[in-house]
């Protein structure tokens, strides 16, 4: 289901060539997920993000790479 978001999300923007920055929490709604399941940043990406990705770019005619923007110490 996870996959299946940001396949969408990607193919949506895929003439521009980015989709654009998204917070953490406009991740969190859009995938359905509830404040405290992956509370840290760095399980969210490696059980989430990662994984989705890696389904796109073998499944699909896709290939994303996803890049992180740190605002400040967070």
């Amino acid at each position: 289901k996870y996959s299946l978001f940001l396949y969408e999300l990607c193919l949506d923007y895929s003439g521009l060539g980015k989709t654009g920055w998204l917070t953490i929490g406009e991740i969190r709604y859009f995938m359905g997920l509830d404040d405290n399941e992956y509370s840290q940043f760095k399980f969210l990406n490696q059980h989430i993000i990662q994984k989705a990705v890696i389904e796109i770019n073998e499944k699909s005619d896709l290939t994303i790479e996803p890049q992180f923007k740190c605002l400040g110490r967070r």
